[in-house]
């Protein structure tokens, strides 16, 4: 894929691999500095989607997610399925948020992500200068993730999304949907395969998930037609 915003080479420039151990939640000066220009870059080119129901509804999936860190889950409006990942917050388009099928299956998108952030972090405070937290994926950045990196968050985002009573195969449903590596969802399907008589009868049922889709269709209909905005990658 070809980058196709200054926010991309942001992205390039701050991106490392890390190992998966134990971090603290908490971001530097550098990480929050950059996480404000990411969000403003973001944020212009797809609007956000400003709704307290819904703000409300994703807060409550990430608490009973309870995510290795702090975690803000913002909707943008976009045409194509984007997920936009920047320190200490998640941006999800109504796009991907419609094509998914569960509440299962938008919490193991936010456990994916929130699971790579903790494991950048990791790097941060095992490494005397390892750069600021950054990691962008789905439509915002495909590509920059390498095996070891998305083979160790997505065993974390697993074990995330069994603890809190979700089924943890929405978390290979996701990936396939997002159209992640091949080799990346066989080492998620292995992970799975060990995590999985934990979790084979405690799921999670709500209807907040058809309500949002509800809100998200609504909105569509009242504009009409979004206006085209340019992507990420191309």
């Amino acid at each position: 894929m070809r980058c196709a915003s200054a926010l991309c080479v942001l992205v390039s420039a701050f991106f490392a691999p890390a190992a998966a151990a134990q971090s603290s939640p908490e971001l530097n000066e550098k990480e929050r500095a950059l996480a404000a220009a990411l969000s403003i870059e973001i944020e212009r080119l797809y609007p956000p989607f400003v709704d307290a129901e819904t703000e409300r509804y994703l807060t409550s999936i990430t608490a009973r997610l309870q995510l290795p860190a702090p975690l803000f889950v913002q909707v943008i409006q976009s045409h194509a399925p984007t997920v936009c990942s920047i320190p200490g917050r998640v941006y999800l388009s109504d796009s991907l948020i419609l094509r998914l099928d569960s509440e299962a299956a938008l919490a193991a998108v936010i456990a994916q992500h929130a699971a790579l952030q903790a494991i950048q972090r990791t790097r941060r405070d095992s490494e005397p200068s390892p750069g600021p937290v950054i990691f962008l994926g789905g439509g915002c950045a495909d590509g920059l993730v390498p095996d070891a990196l998305a083979n160790s968050a997505n065993r974390l985002g697993i074990e995330i999304l069994a603890r809190s009573g979700y089924s943890a195969e929405a978390y290979i449903d996701a990936l396939r949907l997002r159209k992640t590596p091949a080799s990346q969802i066989e080492q998620a399907v292995a992970a799975l395969d060990q995590i999985r008589p934990r979790n084979r009868n405690d799921l999670v049922t709500s209807s907040g998930f058809a309500q949002l889709q509800d809100r998200l269709r609504v909105r569509r209909a009242q504009q009409f037609r979004l206006p085209r905005r340019p992507t990420l990658y191309r």
